[in-house]
């Protein structure tokens, strides 16, 4: 599987709406994630495993805990993945259960949610089915 891009929004330290391309990194045929501890390197590796299996790349993290606690109380939190597998391009987008603020005021609860958008255009929402195909892929 080769990572495209990644959209965080509201996650972790992300506050705002942040696209990572990944595409200009595989020209060489690898690409590799470093930095110093705290720079997010895990926060990377979470949103990739919560946008394929909806959970984090570890046991330390909960999804409920993803959503930045400084980003706007109305921005959603969710995370999307544009990959290759096999020459073919898949999208997954996916959210967790989080508390959003009304535009009128008070808050509303969105529940997980995932899109998977396969090769072919055909779009699953389901959570388990979603779970299925990407466990086969």
């Amino acid at each position: 599987m080769k990572p495209l891009s990644l959209t965080l929004s509201a996650f972790g330290p992300y506050r705002e709406e942040e696209t990572l391309d990944f595409s200009a990194a595989w020209e060489s045929g690898i690409f590799l994630i470093s930095g110093p501890t705290g720079a997010g390197k895990t926060t990377l590796f979470d949103a990739i495993a919560f946008a394929l299996y909806g959970k984090a790349s570890g046991t330390a993290r909960q999804s409920e805990n993803f959503r930045c606690h400084s980003a706007a109380p109305d921005r959603e939190c969710f995370v999307a993945l544009r990959f290759s597998l096999e020459g073919k391009e898949y999208h997954i987008r996916r959210r967790p259960v989080q508390q959003l603020a009304k535009k009128k005021g008070g808050t509303k609860t969105l529940q997980h949610r995932v899109v998977l958008t396969l090769p072919d255009g055909r779009v699953l929402d389901s959570v388990t089915e979603t779970g299925e195909v990407v466990q086969q892929l």
